[in-house]
């Protein structure tokens, strides 16, 4: 193991700045090599689309929600989105976004955007103007701080992060910036949702005097014990786990059922949670928010 698997989550954000830094200095050299396994190339000059015109993106990330965001941004009508790098440690689904954007879907075909099995160089591309971060819970720190060091915008996935400590630190690193960070709480934009908090709030159903929220999955359980499969050769499985506590591979540490495993995630409230729960805070106020939590 290298000794930057070895630090702690706190030491390892505590850096990040630095990184970061690091990272947009390579950048310049980087840009010029040829494509090809954990490298990218530039793929428009600046002259040629502007920041005002379109805003490209790098998407890190692009398993199942990820592939999902990237086909909603080739469908926009006004192609006023357009990918240009692509992130995945899974080698099937970098090739898979890739050939996304190059074939189009809906309104969208782009060139061929730059592919890579590390986030790193995403932000390192001064083309990129803003990224899409959908990885794995334990992820999502880590390259939105680095991301909004670059000075690139930020929509990451939810949750917000996989610790309290986590989120504190990216609040004060977006309030200390002029980026734009967005979080993946997708039910906000449902007009549905939107209806029925107005109604709640306008006091259609009068005084609220207590709120339940629950999940049905319709799905049976999966994802648990210590299967025996062998670690696929090309999955770099020390950078996935990165700074959580070392194990040996167990494919059910990766992909979704991550979710199940504290090191990377918080189960049910974070996955499903997160949703249902902010809708019900949402709702009810800011000054309504819950005093104790079990």
């Amino acid at each position: 193991m290298s000794k930057k698997q070895d630090v702690t989550r706190r030491d390892f954000i505590r850096g990040a700045a630095k990184a970061a830094a690091g990272v947009t200095a390579g950048a310049a050299a980087v840009q010029t090599a040829h494509a090809g396994p954990g490298v990218y190339k530039r793929i428009l000059p600046q002259t040629i689309i502007g920041a005002n015109e379109k805003i490209r993106t790098g998407h890190i990330g692009v398993g199942g929600m990820g592939i999902r965001n990237l086909q909603i941004v080739m469908a926009r009508k006004e192609q006023d989105i357009q990918p240009i790098m692509v992130c995945d440690l899974f080698p099937t689904y970098v090739k898979r976004a890739a050939q996304l954007v190059s074939n189009g879907v809906g309104a969208g075909k782009f060139d061929p955007p730059g592919e890579t099995g590390k986030f790193e160089e995403v932000i390192a591309n001064k083309d990129v103007d803003a990224v899409v971060v959908v990885t794995p819970d334990h992820w999502h720190t880590i390259p939105t701080l680095m991301a909004i060091d670059a000075k690139k915008d930020v929509y990451c996935e939810k949750p917000l992060c996989a610790t309290i400590g986590e989120a504190v630190a990216l609040k004060e690193k977006v309030k200390g910036s002029t980026q734009v960070y967005q979080s993946g709480t997708i039910q906000r934009s449902g007009k549905y949702f939107q209806e029925a908090v107005e109604m709640i709030k306008s006091g259609y159903i009068g005084k609220v005097g207590k709120v339940e929220c629950w999940n049905h999955d319709e799905s049976t359980i999966d994802g648990i014990g210590n299967p025996t499969d062998p670690k696929p050769e090309w999955l770099d499985w020390d950078r996935y786990i990165g700074w959580t506590p070392k194990v040996e591979y167990n494919k059910n540490r990766y992909i979704y059922n991550f979710r199940w495993f504290t090191d990377y995630s918080g189960g049910k409230i974070t996955d499903w949670g997160t949703h249902l729960l902010d809708i019900a805070i949402w709702a009810m106020g800011e000054e309504k928010q819950p005093k104790k939590v079990t």
